[in-house]
């Protein structure tokens, strides 16, 4: 296949047809890796892929990757609680 990154291509599986964003083509596996729930990424066979038009509704899924986690990043919080006597 000869499709740009984050071209939008049309996945079947057990719950509709879904647009979705191509991340790459895994051509030792052949299948395509794309963007599904919360823009994480995914892998399905080839057989998967639907060219051409469908019979029913095509769902979106997101065209945007979910944000790296930031790993290493450790956030202090420092509370100061001054108790005053009356």
């Amino acid at each position: 296949m000869a499709l740009p990154s984050m071209s939008r291509i049309k996945i079947r599986v057990s719950a509709g047809v879904f647009e979705v964003s191509l991340v790459r083509v895994v051509e030792e596996s052949g299948s395509v890796e794309v963007l599904w729930d919360r823009g994480l990424k995914k892998e399905f066979k080839w057989g998967s892929v639907v060219f051409g038009s469908t019979d029913g509704p095509v769902h979106q899924k997101p065209s945007e990757p979910a944000p790296e986690p930031l790993m290493g990043m450790a956030i202090q919080f420092n509370f100061h609680h001054e108790v005053s006597s009356y």
